[in-house]
């Protein structure tokens, strides 16, 4: 359950967000990930190092779902850090299995290389806005806009479009 700290952290933010069933999520998966997008817009976790968070040292990294990093706290990804933020590591586990919704799946686990908190959530917020990530939310958006002009061509040429 979200105490207080993090309901306060919902307030004001919601109000473009679609819905839990828009998006093909639970509520409390709703209400999770809003929590993970406040703290990582609040500069509460980071990729350069731990902070304190509901009185465990996380440092974000998306390469990591929730990882013991030994005496000095625990890594975790948008995923990891919304379940850790609900106490309910099984929060998403739904998702990881059958990979649906897609979206949510590649904002998760489809991310092209190093993702700073920054970067992680602007496609967090996209993601709650309109439902959509695409699968190659961590490349530079030109080489990203490259890429789907070239599958969109190679769809032409097959006759597909």
């Amino acid at each position: 359950m979200l105490d207080r700290t993090n309901k306060s952290l919902l307030r004001g933010i919601t109000d473009k967000f679609m819905s839990a069933k828009g998006l093909g999520i639970r509520p409390k998966q709703l209400k999770a990930l809003i929590a993970t997008l406040k703290l990582m817009e609040s500069n509460g976790i980071s990729e350069r190092g731990f902070k304190e968070v509901k009185g465990e040292k996380i440092m974000f990294d998306m390469g990591s779902w929730f990882g013991v990093d030994g005496k000095c706290g625990t890594t975790c990804c948008i995923g990891g850090t919304a379940e850790m933020l609900v106490d309910d590591n099984r929060l998403f586990e739904d998702v990881r299995v059958s990979e649906e919704p897609e979206a949510l799946y590649n904002l998760f686990f489809s991310y092209v290389g190093d993702i700073t908190v920054e970067r992680a959530a602007k496609q967090l917020r996209n993601y709650l806005e309109t439902g959509l990530c695409n699968s190659l939310w961590g490349l530079d958006e030109g080489i990203q806009n490259v890429h789907e002009i070239s599958i969109g061509l190679e769809k032409y040429a097959r006759g597909s479009v």
